[in-house]
């Protein structure tokens, strides 16, 4: 191989200076991109499909090459790489030092890009360093300062947790914490047993990195601190979903970009629109309100096959939430096609309203949509009743049913409400007759996403009764799908902050010889979501052994009847 073999116009071996080995490639596509004229790009061409800036993009695949090499720390360019450079220095604190190697070089940068974006959640705090590394999600910069210079000989975060009981050691956080730190790190939970240490991605909810989120920030210019700057999407799935048309495939793409031409986003480009909606004059015309969160589109749904109730209590629905639920679970294939087909005549609708003049029919909207499904789908209709969120108001109501001879059956159900979450859980045997009932309130929770932490918390504490009642099959129903799936599938990528209670959940799932997780409909849940509501009233929890709180009594009553059927 010669010095000057090329391959597709460039150097297969660089020189020492990286800007001399690039400076060809670079004045080739220059001169090309001179000869070019607006007038003959396509429209994809004018950023219609979202071409990324080429700078942001090399940050953030370097910020991708610093992330792995934090994670993949057995990998053997890393203890390689660790061993010339991090000998004596911390990786988040070294600085660049004179004649390192480009790839040393390209990690450091890397590095500063994700540096206000990474925690560690904690297993056993092995591996996490004090008052270096980054691991109080609820602290600036995620780390912690210390209330004096003394240390006294602490180094990781293992050290600060009682092994035996798993709580946090009082004593020395009193000692050598600020106050403020202490109340940030008791808000931490630590699972029941100790796990390994993970490093977390706080810029997408499942914790799980990705260069599309780092992209997104670094085009913000300030960093992008909330869990719903970006989400997790099977975008694969999506495309190769069959019986959805071209058009509304397309549609439903930008739809989820934000790229829609409504009057928020119109305005957001420096165009003077009045920006409330033509139909309610009451909020602001955004994709949620649009398509969701309108009084009208909420009648629209829930006449629907689909049945979706958005305004359930202690649930608050997104467009992205739905996508994902319905292309996460086999069952809901029917559900995504009809769902993508109401979005695109709840569109058309507006349309219509805004330039024709026309009234918003909710019949039409709903018969246009079912027959646009009809037209595009292969697949037989999945029964209403087997819809995976809400129920048709044209299907029987469901019921509480027993379980069978010898099994115990826990409902739970979860809410979250401001800055507290609540349970309810109600235990009857195969015969309908109540054992036992709880309700749990935590009135200083902090968190982004309440709905789901609640449900993942009624959920442990059934399990928690259940093994308190000794009993070696049960069955637990709760009317929250999503977290029915975490604990079923692990190939589910669950938020980050509800990681402990999933890994409590499973530990005490082990303990029985025969278990069941199952998703009902609200309708037979009634009971627990009584005592939730009892729990935000009351402020506090309370166990009922026998007898039943009054507030259910009824409830209890008008669902044992159905025994006899």
């Amino acid at each position: 191989m010669n010095v000057d073999d090329k391959y597709l116009g460039h150097k297969l071996l660089k020189s020492k200076s990286r800007i001399a080995s690039y400076d060809e490639l670079i004045d080739n596509c220059r001169s090309r991109l001179q000869g070019w004229m607006s007038k003959q790009l396509s429209h994809a061409g004018r950023g219609g499909l979202g071409f990324r800036s080429p700078e942001k993009v090399n940050e953030a695949l370097l910020a991708k090459l610093a992330w792995r090499f934090l994670t993949h720390t057995d990998s053997y360019w890393v203890k390689l790489i660790s061993a010339r450079y991090l000998q004596r220095y911390d990786f988040w604190t070294v600085k660049k030092m004179v004649n390192c190697s480009p790839v040393w070089t390209g990690i450091l940068i890397g590095r500063d890009i994700i540096a206000p974006h990474v925690c560690w959640s904690i297993g056993d705090g092995s591996l996490i360093k004090i008052w270096t590394d980054p691991w109080v999600p609820f602290l600036p910069r995620f780390r912690v300062e210390g209330s004096s210079l003394d240390r006294g000989g602490l180094c990781f975060v293992s050290e600060l947790i009682c092994p035996n009981s798993r709580l946090w050691r009082l004593d020395l956080l009193q000692q050598f914490f600020l106050p403020h730190e202490i109340i940030a790190i008791l808000k931490i939970r630590l699972s029941a047993e100790a796990s390994a240490d993970t490093l977390i991605w706080m810029l997408t909810p499942t914790g799980d990195f990705s260069t599309k989120s780092v992209y997104k920030s670094l085009l913000q210019g300030e960093p992008a601190h909330s869990e719903s700057s970006t989400f997790s999407f099977d975008w694969k799935r999506f495309w190769k979903m069959q019986g959805i048309s071209p058009k509304v495939h397309l549609f439903l793409w930008r739809l989820l970009h934000n790229a829609i031409a409504v009057k928020v986003n119109i305005a957001r480009h420096g165009t003077s629109v009045d920006t409330y909606c033509r139909l309610c004059y009451k909020s602001e015309e955004t994709v949620e309100h649009l398509f969701l969160h309108r009084e009208v589109i909420k009648k629209v749904w829930f006449i629907s096959p689909i049945g979706l109730r958005i305004d359930s209590p202690g649930i608050t629905y997104n467009i992205a939430d739905l996508f994902n639920i319905w292309l996460c679970l086999n069952d809901a294939q029917d559900a995504f096609k009809l769902g993508c087909a109401m979005l695109w005549c709840i569109w058309k609708a507006r349309n219509r309203v805004m330039f024709d003049n026309s009234e918003f029919n909710i019949g039409e909207v709903v018969s246009s949509a079912y027959s646009l499904f009809l037209d595009h789908s292969s697949c037989i209709l999945t029964p209403l009743h087997e819809l995976p969120i809400g129920a048709s108001s044209s299907t029987e109501y469901p019921t509480w049913c027993p379980s069978p001879a010898g099994t115990l059956k826990i409902n739970v159900d979860g809410a979250a409400l401001d800055k507290y979450i609540v349970a309810g859980i109600v235990a009857r045997n195969s015969e309908g007759d109540f054992i036992e009932g709880r309700c749990f309130f935590d009135g200083d929770w902090h968190g982004t996403n309440g709905a789901i932490e609640a449900e993942a918390r009624a959920f442990l504490k059934g399990l928690e009764l259940a093994q308190s009642l000794q009993v070696s099959s049960v069955i637990i129903e709760g009317d929250s799908q999503l977290l029915v799936s975490y604990l079923l599938d692990d190939r589910l990528k669950y938020p980050w902050r509800i990681r402990s209670i999933i890994l409590d959940c499973r530990r005490l799932m082990s303990y029985f010889s025969n278990i069941s997780i199952k998703f009902v409909l609200r309708l037979a849940n009634k009971s627990t979501h009584h005592l939730a509501q009892y729990a935000v009233s009351s402020t506090n929890g309370t166990i009922w052994k026998g007898d039943p709180s009054s507030c259910i009594v009824s409830h209890l009553s008008t669902e044992k009847p159905s025994l006899i059927n």
